[in-house]
């Protein structure tokens, strides 16, 4: 299967950590794993690729998601492969796949989310509950890694 994960950075931390892992035990299923990342080192880049994973990134280096000819590249790639599953980790991601989703309607597959905290999506709390249920709304599943964020996700969104 092909599977396209999206995730904010692949710098060292605990839901890259967790992620790293998890495209590996992927892989070893016979998947077809691509990872993309939008900014950052690419600390876990090298170590990902040793394990026959494409990982393609920083998609937007200057960290600016808005950036029209970086989405561009992205759409294109994404086009190109055709992958089954999205499965998206962080907000950023989850906001970038909606904004594309807008134009490119027909193409995308199913779409996971994986909530890694229980923080909210936009900094005040009004345009944080209309807009999430808005972008989350794209979303076919959502993972919530632990107990309290799945509370959160429920009872905020």
């Amino acid at each position: 299967m092909k599977i396209a994960h999206i995730i904010t950075t692949i710098n060292r931390g605990g839901a890259e950590n967790q992620l790293t892992q998890m495209l590996i035990e992927q892989a070893k299923e016979e998947n077809d794993i691509t990872l993309f990342y939008l900014k950052g080192n690419g600390y876990w880049k090298e170590y990902i690729q040793k394990n026959n994973i494409s990982c393609i990134g920083p998609l937007f280096p200057e960290g600016r998601y808005l950036s029209l000819n970086h989405l561009f590249k992205f759409v294109v790639i994404l086009l190109k492969n055709r992958f089954k599953i999205l499965h998206l980790h962080m907000p950023p991601t989850l906001f970038i796949v909606f904004i594309l989703k807008l134009f490119f309607i027909n193409y995308f597959p199913i779409i996971i989310y994986t909530s890694h905290n229980d923080e909210s999506f936009f900094p005040y709390k009004i345009f944080d509950k209309v807009l999430s249920k808005i972008i989350l709304s794209i979303v076919d599943e959502v993972i919530a890694i632990s107990k309290s964020v799945k509370d959160f996700l429920e009872q905020r969104y």
